[in-house]
């Protein structure tokens, strides 16, 4: 077998969804934060533009019935999923499907996750996939996975699929000149006894 790792990378098939995400995110600018990050377990969640400097958006995805764009990501979204499913059978039988919410989240020049940090912790146990859709292209500006020593270009409407633990710590390539627009989020085992919201993706 190919040595693989497991950072898989896909466009989106509707490139339109970019500029559409965007502009939802500044439709919704009432609802912007912070980025926060998990200094530790005493402090919980907090903000530090010293690690963390981004303007965010949390979306439910259960608003992709009143609103027209999060269905087309989400319907978009799944098919690269699906891909990288049938890339390794070992995960095809897995119950899995989004988590909750996903975000949108805009980087100013400078800005960026600026720390090694993975998705998966004590208080995230259920993310079993990150995923990250960049919104705009961003030279030097994409992301460097630590272990892999790779780093993804951030390229408008790429799609990059990963593990959520440990052994695909991540940070952000800080461009000091250009913004930055990801769309992002993960993908969540389930228990057999758990309700669907919907058909599983894997």
């Amino acid at each position: 077998m190919t040595a693989t790792n497991f950072i898989n990378i896909t466009p989106l098939e509707d490139i339109n969804l970019c500029d559409d995400l965007i502009a939802l995110f500044y439709e919704y600018e009432h609802h912007h934060s912070q980025g926060e990050v998990l200094e530790s377990n005493v402090k919980g969640y907090v903000k530090n533009t010293k690690i963390k400097d981004s303007t965010d958006l949390s979306i439910l995805w259960e608003d992709a019935e009143r609103i027209a764009t999060i269905k087309r990501y989400q319907e978009d979204l799944t098919k690269q999923v699906i891909k990288y499913g049938y890339e390794y059978e070992a995960i095809q039988n897995l119950k899995m499907d989004f988590t909750r919410a996903f975000n949108i989240q805009f980087y100013k020049p400078k800005g960026g996750y600026k720390a090694w940090h993975f998705e998966r912790d004590h208080n995230t146990q259920e993310r079993a996939f990150a995923f990250m859709t960049y919104l705009n292209d961003v030279p030097n500006g994409g992301t460097e996975f630590y272990y892999q020593g790779t780093t993804t270009q951030a390229k408008k409407g790429d799609t990059v699929i990963w593990p959520a633990e440990w052994t695909h710590a991540h940070k952000s390539q800080v461009s000091k000149e250009h913004e930055k627009y990801i769309a992002t989020g993960w993908l969540e085992l389930k228990k057999d006894n758990e309700t669907d919201r919907k058909e599983n993706v894997f």
